[in-house]
């Protein structure tokens, strides 16, 4: 209960702008948490899988090679047991790319929504700014323009709020580019896998 009142006075003490900016950060660490998440529990195929559905195709027996890739698991897997449902060489090329669009598609939900954050995080920061310094020239004038200690309650909230749409800020772009490029550097492998595992179909 302590902690709860604690962090209701340091929000208090940053004014209404820190609302939004605590908003942001709940929702920022939330997006954060599941991609890191995500990305902890993604699997890769073994090589044995890849020799295995190699194998399999060179042998005729796609069956085979599309329930190795299903039982998987793995997003190339996926991708595998999309494409080998399809004869034609260019057929089996589109499918690889529509396959991967579509799963790289799901690995960027939310994103936006952190790259937004990490837009206006600061911006909120900047408004608290000017709020905290429009109080603290508006308590000089009403209270005591003799008196400096007047103005330090919004001077605290100005610097209060800038602080807090910079730390918000800073690491959601950093996760925010490590997760970009997360994702499109497991799509280009993938579909280099994807298009090397399933070349005998394609140039057949």
């Amino acid at each position: 209960m302590s902690q709860i009142i604690q962090v209701y006075r340091f929000l208090a003490k940053g004014g209404p702008t820190m609302i939004p900016i605590a908003g942001c950060s709940i929702v920022a660490v939330a997006i954060i948490a599941q991609k890191i998440l995500l990305f902890y529990k993604m699997r890769f195929m073994s090589e044995e899988t890849i020799t295995a559905i190699k194998n399999a195709i060179n042998s005729g027996d796609v069956d085979s090679a599309s329930k190795s890739a299903e039982k998987s698991g793995t997003f190339l897997g996926d991708v595998l047991a999309v494409c080998l449902k399809k004869t034609c060489g260019a057929a089996i090329k589109e499918a690889v790319d529509r396959a991967i669009s579509k799963r790289v598609n799901s690995l960027e939900r939310y994103l936006s929504t952190l790259g937004t954050i990490v837009v206006i995080a600061p911006f909120l920061g900047l408004l608290g700014t000017v709020t905290g310094i429009m109080r603290a020239f508006h308590d000089m004038s009403k209270y005591n323009v003799n008196n400096p200690f007047v103005i330090y309650s919004g001077l605290y909230e100005a610097l209060l709020t800038t602080a807090s749409g910079l730390v918000i800020a800073i690491p959601s772009v950093v996760f925010y580019n490590y997760f970009l490029k997360k994702i499109y550097r497991t799509a280009s492998d993938v579909e280099y896998n994807a298009l090397e595992i399933l070349s005998p179909l394609i140039h057949r």
